[in-house]
């Protein structure tokens, strides 16, 4: 059927385990990426343990909306959601503190962030 008559959505075919297993693996490594991104800079600055949990969630919700996280973009998602996590939290840093923290210009932060 044409687009005027409705069509009927393809299926597509069911995801091997291999498939399942290495999008687990590849999430996963994510997620630790951003996690020590997420310490380092949180310890550099005086960030709170809780901030950074926080910019750890903040940071999961992000990859899970964005499937094709790249391995140079986990850092700059990382360090954007601490940014948000600090902001949410009332207790907002200069992006150029983010900067001498994690050599990342507050462009790419701000980038990440939208």
């Amino acid at each position: 059927l044409d687009s005027a008559e409705g069509t009927i959505p393809k299926q597509s075919a069911p995801r091997s385990k291999k498939d399942s297993a290495a999008s687990g693996s590849r999430h996963l490594r994510q997620a630790l990426i951003a996690y020590f991104q997420i310490l380092e800079v949180g310890e550099l600055l005086g960030v709170s343990r809780e901030d950074c949990d926080e910019a750890v969630r903040l940071f999961k919700r992000f990859a899970d909306l964005t499937p094709n996280v790249h391995k140079g973009n986990v850092e700059t998602l990382a360090t954007a959601a601490l940014v948000m996590a600090l902001r949410n939290a009332g207790r907002p840093r200069d992006l150029d503190d983010f900067r001498d923290a994690c050599d990342m210009s507050p462009k790419d932060i701000l980038q990440g962030i939208k």
